[in-house]
C-alpha cells in the first residue's frame, strides 16, 4: 500500500467549507471527492477547487533570478 503525504493547505481548506457551510465534514468531504452529485455538492467542489488553486498558488515558493 502507497503511503500519500498529507496536504495541510486541503484540510485548512476543507475545515473552512465545514464552518462557512455548516455541513458535516463527511457531506463536504463526500462532495469534494465526487460521491455526491447534488447541486449543492457541485458548488461546494467548485468552491474547494477555486480557494485550493489560490492558497497554494500563494504559499509556492517564488524562482528567484
Amino acid at each position: 500500500m502507497l503511503k500519500t503525504k498529507y496536504d495541510a493547505i486541503k484540510g485548512q481548506v476543507i475545515k473552512m467549507l465545514i464552518l462557512e457551510t455548516g455541513f458535516s465534514q463527511s457531506f463536504v468531504r463526500q462532495a469534494i471527492s465526487g460521491d455526491r452529485d447534488s447541486e449543492l455538492a457541485v458548488e461546494i467542489r467548485k468552491e474547494f477547487k477555486k480557494r485550493y488553486e489560490a492558497a497554494s498558488a500563494a504559499l509556492k515558493p517564488k524562482k528567484s533570478n
